[in-house]
């Protein structure tokens, strides 16, 4: 068994311990959780804050992988889809409560820094290869390869013209710095988030004489081994 393949497992314990700790909290407590988000000394901020966590979870790779989830496990994937984002989502939150708690550090590099004592600079460094690692060759390529595959099915751009839109947009993104990048993001973000439940709410209410029978099937589908694989 590889490292790769305990990785769902070290997400479900690891998720599951800081659930407990936080008292299932924004589950059991959603309308204590959004008014914290959207309330406080600095309203702003923890908006700016959440549309930049938001950020760095939905898109491309977020749709294209449901997808892949659907095509390895069929409709029993999707409930363990529900379950493990349960488990990614309490460390997340702990990762940026982590950041904010650790003031003036470079993120989760700055907390792990501290929190090792002598070893911590090191497994900083090693944290931050990792991440950049990660950007680059299951991010940045698997992103762009699924525009550029999305773009080719509907034929509605070649894979020549979408890949220098995409190469000028990361450049401009380079340029403008985190500030103006954080602004930004703060605007696109909402409008997005809009515009993609409007579209699922438009398939949903469309086809919605089928919608019975698709959460049966779910229901009944999950309990197998191959939708355990395709939702985890």
């Amino acid at each position: 068994m590889s490292l790769l393949s305990l990785l769902p497992i070290f997400i479900i314990l690891v998720g599951s311990l800081f659930l407990f700790k936080l008292d299932f909290f924004f589950i059991f407590k959603p309308k204590a959780t959004l008014k914290f988000a959207f309330t406080g000394e600095n309203t702003k901020k923890s908006i700016v804050s959440l549309m930049l966590a938001l950020a760095g979870t939905l898109g491309v790779g977020n749709i294209v992988g449901v997808a892949v989830g659907l095509k390895v496990g069929g409709a029993g994937s999707v409930f363990w889809l529900i379950a493990s984002s349960l488990f990614s989502s309490a460390i997340k939150y702990c990762e940026v409560y982590l950041s904010a708690y650790h003031k003036n550090s470079y993120g989760m590099i700055g907390v792990i820094e501290k929190s090792f004592g002598t070893l911590g600079k090191a497994l900083g460094r090693i944290y931050a290869i990792l991440a950049l690692i990660l950007a680059i060759f299951m991010g940045c390529l698997f992103q762009a390869q699924a525009i550029k595959s999305s773009a080719e099915v509907t034929d509605s751009i070649s894979s020549q013209t979408i890949m220098p839109i995409l190469l000028i947009f990361t450049a401009v993104i380079c340029v403008l710095g985190k500030d103006r990048i954080k602004g930004a993001v703060a605007i696109i973000i909402p409008i997005a988030a809009l515009i993609y439940t409007g579209m699922c709410l438009f398939v949903i209410f469309n086809e919605i004489v089928k919608l019975p029978n698709i959460v049966s099937s779910v229901i009944q589908e999950a309990f197998c081994p191959e939708s355990f694989n395709g939702g985890i």
